[in-house]
């Protein structure tokens, strides 16, 4: 399923785009071209979990579906490391360990 991975380019675009890192970024809307090749129902189940250290290592645990039915999962605020008690490899780790499948950005 190539949509995974156009997804996953999106995000990508617009995280490299962002200056500020307390911006939240909500898509409404994505236009896909008649002749893309992508099946936009497809594109409509990459569902994108944004994380944040300040949330700490355990919160797949506490919300498993949100992250049982995510295609990715993007981890932010990392330069507050240094500040926060969270532990990222952790945090991958209680990811996966609810959905294997899930690409970690």
């Amino acid at each position: 399923m190539h949509e995974l991975s156009i997804a996953q380019e999106i995000v990508n675009i617009v995280k490299s785009h962002l200056t500020d890192s307390n911006i939240k970024v909500k898509f409404d809307r994505l236009k896909v071209g008649k002749l893309s090749g992508v099946h936009v129902d497809s594109l409509k189940f990459c569902k994108v979990v944004i994380l944040s250290t300040t949330e700490g290592d355990d919160k797949p645990l506490k919300y498993p579906a949100m992250f049982r039915n995510s295609s990715i999962l993007i981890i932010n605020k990392i330069d507050l490391l240094l500040y926060v008690d969270c532990n990222i490899e952790e945090m991958k780790k209680n990811a996966l360990s609810i959905n294997p499948q899930q690409k970690n950005i």
